[in-house]
């Protein structure tokens, strides 16, 4: 009888792990779902904090218009003529620009070139070109989530698309 309680314990101890790894540090997924996959599609910009703060009414009034509703972030699994060759296409009316993961797909680096179409630009990746932290990167029941993060210059960037 002991011989079954010690493989109930190991079996036990297998599933425990199987099902509470997370491959994001604010992820709801699970280890083995693939982040490629889980982050094509159509968002709009829904967090935005610079050191904590909510900076989307600030980013409102630059842009002229709610970027929360107004903006669609297309991201690409393949890329176009604004991408690099390894590079998946990211677009919206505010620019376009390209993506790759890095670090074991913990990472995500994005570049980004505004376009200027008459209203205010603006690159909501701070810079041309910058590594983020990828916070969570979920695709569950239809609704996207991608939540990133950033030190540049002395602050932290969070943004979040839904």
């Amino acid at each position: 009888m002991p011989k079954h309680f010690k493989y109930f314990f190991i079996l036990i101890g297998i599933l425990m792990f199987l099902t509470t790894c997370k491959k994001y540090p604010e992820n709801r997924r699970k280890l083995f779902n693939s982040p490629k996959s889980d982050i094509v599609g159509s968002y709009f910009l829904t967090l935005y904090e610079v050191d904590g703060v909510d900076s989307i009414p600030l980013l409102n009034t630059i842009i002229g218009k709610d970027i929360t509703s107004s903006i669609s972030w297309e991201f690409f699994d393949k890329n176009n003529e604004h991408s690099y060759p390894n590079d998946y296409a990211l677009e919206s009316i505010l620019g376009a620009g390209s993506y790759h993961f890095t670090d074991k797909l913990k990472n995500l680096n994005i570049t980004f070139d505004t376009y200027n179409m008459g209203i205010q630009t603006l690159n909501v990746f701070i810079s041309r070109n910058g590594t983020w932290q990828i916070l969570a990167l979920d695709k569950k029941k239809g609704k996207r989530i991608l939540k990133i993060k950033r030190e540049f210059n002395g602050k932290n960037y969070v943004i979040q698309f839904n």
